[in-house]
């Protein structure tokens, strides 16, 4: 019945409807996929940036009737990253949609790699190349993969998480995790922990358990320019990598990926660099176990209202 209220909304392509699935984009993120797939029938104007912006979350005919419709809109991303996940969609989709990607990637960037003849198994790389050579400082448009030796895969976390013992985690137990896993060095959620790092109270109304699982796992994968990466280089010689926050008039203080903080003053900094690696940690997953992990999403589910919580009692 879902499904089919979200077709008729989109088939109309009444201005009204299609803030009303906008909205729904937003705040209910498991739908995302039928949701852009009925905005894509109205691909231009205010609809357009959020289909892009969808790209990461769209698989099988989701991704190709977005990658068709937008073929349709004149109107091309102004950041390389949009460009990155079509890219990588192209990829996941394979023969099951990549052709789409790679006219939609011609008409954005007005290129046409390799020779008309060729397969997507041969313009995808070419694709892969062009980007790296065009946008070198942003991440390669490369599929993640877990670091070598990572004690659990995205399928086992996604299967368990879906289970009914994966929604049995408890939110009481999920606050003791949440410290374990160094989470609270680095972000709020609840009110509880760092503010240096995204705040986490509302993530799981934001994002789908899949787009968290893979934030954990990859975490370099995408990086939010608000939260990127630095590498500060002080003028003895001394390197520090993490996220960077004010810590004053006169310093600067450096969030490292093992937690810890350094406080530089500005005058001792000779280059400030952007840095391709998240100042998240790999394998933050690695220590813990299923009914932990299943703890640490009932804890993060809970946030939003913890935070309200804690507003009221202030």
């Amino acid at each position: 019945l879902s499904l089919g209220v979200v077709a008729v909304l989109g088939r109309s392509q009444h201005p009204d409807a299609m803030a009303y699935l906008r909205d729904a984009f937003e705040t209910q993120p498991e739908r995302r996929m039928m949701l852009a797939m009925g905005m894509a029938q109205a691909p231009g104007g205010d609809n357009w940036p959020v289909l892009v912006s969808a790209f990461p979350v769209l698989e099988g005919p989701a991704a190709v009737e977005v990658a068709v419709k937008l073929q349709g809109v004149d109107q091309s991303p102004e950041e390389p990253e949009a460009v990155r996940q079509a890219i990588l969609m192209g990829l996941r989709l394979g023969e099951d949609g990549a052709p789409h990607v790679i006219s939609l990637l011609e008409k954005w960037t007005d290129q046409q790699l390799g020779n008309p003849e060729d397969t997507w198994k041969e313009q995808l790389p070419q694709w892969q190349e062009w980007f790296a050579s065009t946008y070198p400082d942003s991440p390669p448009a490369t599929l993640p993969k877990p670091p070598e030796g990572s004690r659990w895969t995205e399928a086992t976390l996604l299967e368990y998480l879906d289970s009914d013992d994966g929604h049995s985690g408890q939110s009481q137990r999920g606050a003791e995790i949440f410290a374990k896993a160094q989470c609270v060095k680095c972000h709020r959620c609840g009110g509880t922990g760092e503010g240096i790092g995204p705040d986490l109270s509302n993530v799981m109304r934001r994002f789908q358990t899949k787009e968290v699982v893979q934030s954990v796992l990859y975490p370099s994968q995408v990086i939010s320019d608000q939260y990127s990466s630095k590498t500060v280089i002080t003028d003895d010689g001394r390197t520090f990598t993490g996220i960077l926050g004010a810590a004053g008039a006169d310093s600067v203080v450096v969030l490292q990926s093992n937690g810890e903080k350094v406080t530089l003053e500005k005058d001792a900094i000779e280059e400030v660099v952007a840095s391709p690696k998240s100042a998240m940690p790999e394998k933050l997953f690695d220590d813990l176990s299923l009914e932990e992990i299943a703890d640490l999403f009932a804890y993060l589910r809970a946030g939003d209202s913890q935070q309200r919580s804690a507003q009221r009692q202030n």
